[in-house]
């Protein structure tokens, strides 16, 4: 089974993933929601747990999503 330290971490992450993703808050607020008090160790947590840091993450999901809804539109 996964610690429970582990699945708070994860889940952490997680939300991190969607609030990049998903929102425009500052990469400050991001860290606070997912519980961190300072941005630099929000940066060194999610470099981690993902290989990439959370501005690269933001922005490769950007081009991401741009790629997905020009593919709807060829489709429709």
């Amino acid at each position: 089974g996964m610690t429970y330290k582990k699945y708070v971490r994860n889940q952490r992450f997680e939300l991190s993933k969607q609030n990049l993703r998903f929102t425009k808050f500052p990469l400050k607020e991001v860290a606070n929601k997912a519980g961190y008090a300072s941005t630099q160790s929000f940066c060194k947590f999610f470099k981690e747990m993902s290989g990439t840091t959370p501005s690269a993450f933001r922005k490769e999901q950007a081009f991401v999503s741009r790629v997905e809804s020009k593919r709807c539109l060829v489709w429709m």
